[in-house]
């Protein structure tokens, strides 16, 4: 096996973000200390002051610190789980001493998750997360409850099976008025005597502008402004608490922040992917107009999914900003030209060209179908959104092989689907993530849930082959770890690892591998979460999901990628 080599690397869209080595996931003020807990150790930190150290004991295997606040005397824990099926019934929500105590531990009296916790006065607000129920998409439980001295008392109580519940954040206001945030509906609520209500953000829709939130994780309460830690969007944002849009913070300042406290004019931020509390001005946020977008946004990018690239036009699926952007690159794999399509997208996963050029295929996310649009107008023409009679519910990715035929991935389906309505054929497929077209007719399927790429025959479906693992010049196997992006050329395959890491294989023989380590501009950085390949010339194309950009690298197989067929 050759280790391959980097000869030149680039953005080519995108602000890059290191990673850290420790990462606060909440933060909290108690007594006038600042606390946050860093997510790998378990521990809480003061951020100020003198008091020590508490290291937290998790009360299960498979959880992390959801949220922390201060009550009376005490800072107050919840724990939280990695995965929204993992447990069920009552739940621990812990309260910590001042000096480092575990004092006790109390029974949420709500069935789902603690996912969210406050303090008003002698009493604790918990938010809970609706659970899933097994084996169906509907939901049951979650709500929000108040526990105090004189007993416990049930604020909301969620009675939709349609929709989940995930109150992430929580912040009291006078009057017995309560502010929320949803991460799963990406909105701002507010609850009171007559009910919950949405105050800013649109329902169940993610955005990247001042009109709304994506997976928004976190909110603080200071006098008639309420700040918001929009995680998916990198940003702070400010509204007044009608819901008036104030600002946000500076590009480029934060990458996945899931919490905000306001101290004397102060902002305190957690962010996942910087090494300690990041500190803004709350008069430092960026002012914008409610029409109009914020943030100039050619060049930046929030968690880019699949990209496809054709004749030096590359397609980005820039999920965050609800669009899908059309970039015109150099030889030298620099952008010189970038438009977004002027379409209706809502959550993006992936997006591909005609054989033509003149329509692209979109995966919507939240509206659940592919939608065909003229690249020139962004005019919708057809859309695909049932697969063998059922209808599309996740779909990840979807190619042309002629100029009306399209494979698509969807849910646990890979189907070919010609003229946008008739069925030719239809596999199961635990998890299809990108698709990729391979030599002859066959079609390659990275399916991460399987941990194998899924070779098939695109005309009828028939499986051709399946490669789960491949031989190192060793005489030994390396295995294919979770797979969700592959790419082809000739009898080429890259296929993306889930540690961000790509592994070229040629005839089941790994060929080369890059770490997913590059450099920009004299600075190191690692891939997080690759999430699309495409060969282009002897570049090949990686959408780095959790940087938040798309690099060009060009790697050395002694003469590049035109010498390996």
């Amino acid at each position: 096996m050759n280790k391959m080599g980097i000869l030149s690397a680039g953005v080519v869209l995108g602000i890059p973000s290191a990673r850290p080595d420790r990462r606060y996931g909440r933060c909290v003020e108690h007594r006038g200390i600042v606390w946050s807990v860093d997510t790998v150790t378990c521990v809480l930190m003061p951020i100020n002051g003198s008091s020590p150290m508490v290291a937290l004991e998790k009360p299960f295997n498979d959880c992390f610190v959801a949220d922390i606040c201060s009550s009376g005397e005490n800072l107050v824990v919840v724990f939280g789980a990695r995965s929204w099926s993992s447990y069920s019934g009552t739940w621990q929500v812990w309260r910590v001493s001042r000096e480092g105590l575990l004092l006790q531990h109390v029974a949420v009296p709500l069935d789902g998750i603690p996912s969210a916790v406050s303090g008003d006065g002698d009493s604790l607000l918990v938010g809970v997360s609706s659970l899933e129920i097994s084996a169906t998409d509907e939901w049951a439980g979650g709500g929000i409850v108040s526990m105090g001295p004189r007993g416990d008392d049930v604020l909301y109580r969620h009675s939709s099976l349609s929709t989940r519940f995930s109150p992430s954040g929580l912040a009291a206001g006078p009057h017995g008025v309560l502010y929320f945030v949803d991460q799963g509906m990406h909105v701002l609520g507010r609850l009171d005597s007559a009910g919950p209500k949405v105050v800013f953000g649109e329902l169940g829709i993610p955005r990247g502008d001042c009109t709304g939130l994506s997976v928004p994780m976190g909110v603080a309460l200071s006098g008639d402004v309420i700040y918001i830690a929009d995680s998916r969007n990198g940003r702070i944002v400010a509204v007044d608490v009608g819901g008036t849009f104030l600002g946000t913070s500076p590009q480029g300042r934060l990458a996945d922040p899931r919490s905000v406290v306001c101290s004397q004019g102060i902002l305190h931020v957690a962010d996942t992917r910087r090494p300690e509390l990041v500190e803004l001005k709350a008069g430092d946020l960026v002012a914008g107009d409610s029409d109009e977008p914020v943030l100039e946004r050619e060049t930046e990018l929030s968690f880019p999914r699949v990209i496809r690239s054709s004749d030096g036009v590359l397609l980005v699926a820039d999920t965050n900003h609800n669009r899908v952007l059309s970039v015109t690159l150099d030889d030298r794999m620099k952008a010189v030209e970038v438009a977004a399509l002027e379409c209706s997208t809502t959550w993006p996963r992936g997006a591909s060209l005609s054989p033509d050029g003149t329509h692209v295929a979109i995966c919507d996310g939240v509206g659940a179908a592919v939608k065909i649009v003229q690249r020139s107008s962004g005019e919708q023409v057809a859309i695909v959104d049932s697969v063998d009679g059922r209808r599309i519910v996740d779909p990840h990715d979807a190619v042309w092989i002629s100029e009306t035929a399209l494979v698509v991935a969807d849910g646990m389906d890979v189907a070919r689907v010609d003229g946008f309505k008739e069925t030719v054929w239809c596999i199961r497929s635990p998890d299809p993530h990108q698709l990729a077209l391979g030599e002859g007719e066959s079609i390659h399927v990275a399916d991460p849930t399987s941990g194998c790429i899924l070779q098939l025959d695109r005309n009828s479906g028939a499986v051709m082959g399946s490669l789960s693992h491949a031989r190192s010049s060793g005489g030994g196997t390396i295995s294919l770890r979770r797979p969700r992006a592959v790419a082809a050329a000739r009898n080429l395959l890259a296929v993306a690892d889930e540690n961000g890491s790509v592994l070229f294989i040629r005839d089941r023989q790994l060929y080369a591998l890059w770490d997913g380590t590059y450099e920009v501009d004299g600075t190191q950085y690692v891939a997080q979460a690759v999430r699309g390949l495409d060969f282009l010339g002897d570049h090949l194309l990686v959408s780095d999901h959790r940087n938040h950009m798309v690099i060009a690298v060009r790697p050395s197989f002694g003469g590049g990628f035109a010498n390996c067929g």
